[in-house]
């Protein structure tokens, strides 16, 4: 017989007994499935409250489980990443200053609006491009939307730094931004240091797997779990991706 312990107000059908925060139940099996038993009066029942909540305690648990051995192997997929050379990407996220300077905000604005809708090699070139000589070169950026809202960045870009830097809610300014939208908000508040997750679609079908209800909440648990910031994290699983056509069937082998 299996004991059964409940944090939550339980109320008996049998005796009408409200048993309190903290009490045990005997769970039970018979002919028509699990059954949970009173310990005062032994009533036999199935409550189906109870057994929500059960069931949720149990997918809690699962969920709790997979992340947990997620973090072990997320811990390999680093070392992965570093064997194949590129320690220096996670370098750069450790070492993103706080707080950040005018140069690097817009540096990081104009990357993640040339790389929105576009391969990460095709942007990484003309990004290089756009910044020859270390100045920006607007002629090489021939989106005309993009060109027009990197233009008009660049011309108030004390204005914009400065609402940057006294703002609270930093992610809704950065979606305020001409090009910004719900997920590059994510993207560029992750490279200026701010603690977030940019919700492409790799890292989603990660999350995926663990039933959490954003990226964000996946990216957070791995992060307390693992010591990584979550910029590290988000980035560690995105570059593992990248590497690994079947990562997901990689992930899954490790974690079920």
């Amino acid at each position: 017989m299996e004991e059964i312990e409940f944090f939550e107000e339980i109320f008996c059908p049998g005796c009408f007994i409200a048993i309190g925060k903290k009490y045990k139940m005997n769970k039970l099996q018979d002919e028509t499935g699990t059954a949970y038993q009173c310990k005062h009066c032994k009533h036999h029942y199935i409550d189906k409250a109870l057994k929500r909540h059960l069931d949720e305690l149990k997918r809690g648990r699962e969920v709790m489980e997979k992340t947990t051995r997620m973090a072990t192997y997320y811990n390999k997929i680093k070392m992965m990443i570093i064997d194949q050379g590129y320690e220096n990407e996670i370098m750069w996220v450790n070492n993103i200053p706080n707080p950040v300077d005018k140069d690097l905000f817009f540096k990081e604005y104009s990357w993640v609006v040339i790389n929105s809708g576009m391969k990460n090699k095709v942007a990484e070139k003309i990004y290089k491009n756009f910044w020859n000589n270390n100045t920006p070169d607007f002629s090489t950026i021939n989106h005309p939307n993009k060109n027009k809202s990197m233009k008009e960045v660049y011309t108030r870009l004390d204005f914009y730094f400065l609402h940057f830097m006294k703002s609270k809610n930093k992610l809704m300014f950065l979606k305020s931004l001409p090009h910004i939208g719900d997920i590059t908000k994510y993207h560029l508040a992750r490279n200026l240091g701010l603690n977030y997750a940019k919700p492409d679609r790799h890292l989603v079908r990660i999350s995926s797997l663990f039933t959490y209800p954003n990226i964000q909440e996946f990216c957070k648990k791995l992060s307390n779990l693992t010591g990584d910031p979550i910029g590290i994290v988000d980035l560690v699983l995105w570059r593992f991706a990248t590497l690994y056509p079947n990562y997901l069937e990689l992930i899954k082998k490790e974690i079920d």
